[in-house]
């Protein structure tokens, strides 16, 4: 069995004390005073702000940041392909006065932290909560719409994920994203479930998958493959209804798809292509095909594919059709019998000796049927879930415990925890265990929380209030 794939949680170390925040309207810090050592970034407690964009105590963005807050919380809608700020809908709660932006769109609000990161690059890394409250396992692929606007207007460079062993100064100057929200949208991040996966891969590099949901759902993932042997995956979306897709792609980005009815022994075919953004453009919607169950392709030559499938009226035959492609018609030739046994659809390889592999039945409980693939997959340790850039981490939150399977896979793929301020002691036991291997953000964080466990990110509504500066003044491990 191949390893589960997890994200490494972070080590634990302590840190020192630093001046509590000062009050609305006095002057910005100062650098960050010298320390008797470097706290691993584990360990560290950070001014937080809980609705970081609803104004009142807490002020516009750039006042939080100038006085000392190092994590910000913004609650974001999908809306027409774009992500907006607000907190029961775009716009609700948000306080558009100071610096703040005029607009609710997300991007708006990353650039000024953005632009107050550029000119405080000393200053410790700004914990970024995305709390969705959009559920982005959609056909849209809409988790790609975050990754483009973090990665857009930060850079790849200046976006981080902990790692262990990594001190505050370490990640000094950078943004650190955590997704939050709806446990959906959590999980479709992390991993992407499907059965029966299939794959191609041309000589420039290009990658498509399609797969079953499970459910009678047909998906695609496209993705490049990159210098250091993994694929970066591009998009993802539905685009039809049935079981058993294949797919071949020829070098000149012609796509021929075909897959089996999902309560027939009927085969159907699309053609299409690749666009600049990734995504599939067809040129042809599902069009019957012949008989048939099991369906395989092949690239056979620069505009010639091979189909192979069982014949549904006898299992020890296999039909096999070739087609001439272009740009907006396929030509299927008669099938014919011949004594392959189709094709492998789960491997691919081109030219260039590329081989790519792809599966998904290989993953224990918590994350069974996750897409994953191999551009060497005759080493175990080559295996990497077929997903978005990981550029977010994501949290695992105190309720998430109704679901014990998303539990689970959210608790071994973490390194933060959330979870809304209350002295039960249920509540106050899973802050205790989960601090031992995650950054623990308390939500509502108000002064009678002050006996509560220590959390990484007191996120409160009142960054200001005499109470919550010298409870950090008194946190030896606080960092600014």
């Amino acid at each position: 069995m191949r390893p589960v794939l997890r994200l490494l949680v972070l080590a634990v170390l302590t840190a020192t004390a630093c001046p509590a925040l000062a009050a609305p309207g006095a002057a910005a810090p100062h650098a960050p005073s010298p320390r008797d050592g470097d706290p691993l970034f584990r360990e560290a407690v950070f001014a937080s702000t809980h609705n970081s964009y609803s104004g009142g105590d807490r002020g516009d963005l750039r006042s939080q940041l100038d006085l000392q807050v190092r994590q910000l919380e913004l609650d974001v809608h999908l809306v027409h392909g774009q992500f907006q700020v607000g907190d029961d809908a775009p716009g609700d709660a948000v306080y558009h006065g100071g610096d703040n932006p005029k607009t609710n769109a997300l991007t708006d609000w990353l650039l000024v932290v953005k632009k107050w990161s550029d000119r405080n690059r000393d200053a410790a890394p700004i914990t970024l909560v995305i709390a969705t409250h959009s559920n982005l396992n959609t056909e849209q692929g809409s988790s790609s719409i975050l990754v483009d606007d973090l990665t857009t207007v930060f850079g790849p460079s200046r976006l981080a994920q902990p790692k262990p062993g990594d001190t505050v100064d370490d990640l000094r100057g950078k943004i650190i994203p955590v997704l939050s929200g709806r446990v959906e949208s959590r999980l479709a991040y992390l991993r992407d479930r499907g059965v029966d996966p299939a794959v191609t891969i041309n000589d420039s590099g290009q990658v498509v998958e399609v797969h079953d949901s499970g459910h009678g759902t047909l998906w695609y993932w496209t993705g490049q493959v990159q210098s250091d042997w993994t694929v970066k995956w591009l998009a993802h979306a539905r685009y039809d209804t049935g079981r058993n897709p294949v797919v071949a792609l020829t070098d000149s980005g012609i796509l021929v798809e075909v897959h089996q009815s999902a309560h027939r022994s009927s085969l159907w075919y699309r053609l299409g292509y690749v666009d600049v953004s990734g995504r599939l453009k067809w040129h042809l919607p599902s069009t019957p095909f012949m008989a048939g169950q099991l369906p395989s392709l092949r690239v056979t030559g620069p505009k010639t594919v091979s189909e192979i499938h069982m014949d549904p009226a006898n299992p020890d035959l296999y039909i096999e059709s070739t087609a001439r492609v272009s740009l907006g018609e396929v030509t299927w030739s008669a099938g014919t019998m011949t004594n392959i046994p189709g094709y492998s659809t789960t491997w691919a390889s081109n030219d260039k000796g590329q081989t790519i592999e792809v599966e998904s039945n290989y993953f224990p409980s918590g994350m069974t049927q996750t897409l994953q693939y191999s551009l060497n997959p005759f080493f175990h340790d080559s295996w990497h879930r077929i997903i978005y850039p990981q550029i977010m981490a994501v949290d695992v939150e105190y309720d998430d415990r109704q679901d014990r399977e998303a539990y689970q896979t959210l608790l071994w793929n973490t390194t933060f925890a959330a979870i809304t301020a209350d002295r039960g002691v249920p509540q106050t036991t899973w802050m205790n265990d989960v601090r031992e291997s995650a950054m623990l953000r308390v939500a509502r964080f108000a002064e009678d929380s002050t006996g509560l466990p220590i959390p990484n990110y007191p996120s409160t509504d009142t960054p200001f209030a005499k109470w919550y500066q010298t409870y950090l003044h008194n946190r030896s491990s606080y960092s600014y």
